[in-house]
């Protein structure tokens, strides 16, 4: 069970009580979903139980962020391990009022630390589609180089020393 806390935030395991109305809203809010692969299909609780089923079943770490302060889900993150030392981080903003601030990018700074100091990580992967040049400028502040740019989507690599 992984609990990461912080003066403003909590990142834990996120389970099948998260999967509520504030939840699914957010996966099918246009402004916040635009990127992502299912977008263009209305997300259910099936469909998000679905995902975090197949996450536990192929032993990924999927974390919800929530704001210790305001009481409200920031968004959430999941971890892939690909080989040995190596990890593909994926992440979603759940609330508006996240986007563009640094305390999304706090919060993954942590997780990148939690893969460096407790699975031994020494790169980690992250990809972002090629229209969303916010998500590419955050994975380049947080230290991560573009690796692979195709017409759809740039890959990152971040080496953890």
């Amino acid at each position: 069970m992984i609990k990461i806390k912080f003066k403003k935030a909590l990142i834990r395991d996120f389970n099948e009580a998260d999967i509520n109305k504030s939840f699914l809203n957010a996966l099918n809010d246009k402004r916040l979903n635009k990127f992502i692969s299912t977008r263009r299909k209305k997300q259910s609780y099936k469909d998000a139980l679905k995902y975090l089923n197949n996450a536990k079943k192929n032993n990924r770490i999927y974390l919800i962020v929530i704001d210790t302060l305001q009481k409200k889900m920031v968004g959430t993150i999941t971890v892939t391990k690909l080989k040995k030392n190596s990890y593909f981080l994926a992440y979603m903003v759940c609330n508006i009022n996240y986007i563009g601030g640094s305390y999304f990018s706090t919060c993954i700074k942590k997780v990148i630390k939690y893969i460096s100091n407790n699975l031994k990580g020494k790169k980690i992967y992250a990809g972002t589609d090629i229209k969303n040049l916010p998500s590419a400028f955050f994975l380049r502040k947080l230290g991560f180089i573009i690796i692979e740019k195709n017409k759809k989507k740039f890959s990152f690599l971040k080496k953890i020393k």
